[in-house]
């Protein structure tokens, strides 16, 4: 059924990281204990409309939660939650698939948007320096409280097990962070 029937011309929002992680997520795994290049296909096929997600911030780093699959643009946001938030977990997440399909497609596309994430996220200034709260409102840089230790240990262990290296820009965040929360203990 997936690779004769499953299509994402569907006229309906959904979650960035819900569908992220399920759906691209096991079409890779399929893809990963297969070989079959159909189900990495679909995968990056799903994955190129995200990229609509992108857009509030100073330089469109960061994502907003929902995606309309036909549309390609960002749907009205829930009542429940603010437009210009993004979840730090969330966008963060999107690096261990993202990174994992340009590594099998050769297509950098995806690798490189998840990694300005991430790189914004740095930039971004927490209550603490290099900490981060659950939640960034996009289209402002003052100070937000919080903390992404958890955030960056997920993906730097996905990553080793995904792509099986070591990933210096990763690995570099990851200390900088922990010396970040040892500075706010002091």
């Amino acid at each position: 059924y997936v690779l004769t029937s499953l299509t994402f011309d569907h006229d309906m929002a959904m979650s960035l990281f819900e569908s992220n992680i399920r759906i691209v997520g096991g079409l890779l795994a399929v893809f990963g204990l297969t070989g079959d290049g159909r189900f990495a296909s679909k995968a990056f096929d799903l994955a190129q409309r995200y990229l609509s997600c992108f857009g509030d911030d100073a330089d469109g780093v960061l994502p907003h939660r929902e995606v309309h699959l036909m549309a390609h643009v960002r749907p009205k946001p829930a009542m429940w939650f603010s437009p210009k938030s993004c979840i730090t977990s969330e966008a963060g997440t999107l690096m261990m698939e993202w990174a994992y399909m340009s590594y099998i497609t050769k297509d950098k596309t995806l690798r490189n948007k998840a990694y300005k994430i991430v790189e914004r996220f740095g930039e971004l200034k927490g209550e603490y320096e290099g900490l981060l709260p659950k939640v960034v409102n996009v289209a402002y840089d003052g100070p937000q409280p919080g903390s992404m230790i958890l955030l960056m240990l997920s993906l730097y262990t996905y990553h080793r097990i995904h792509v099986g290296r070591n990933d210096g820009f990763l690995l570099r965040i990851l200390v900088e962070i922990l010396a970040a929360i040892w500075q706010a203990r002091q």
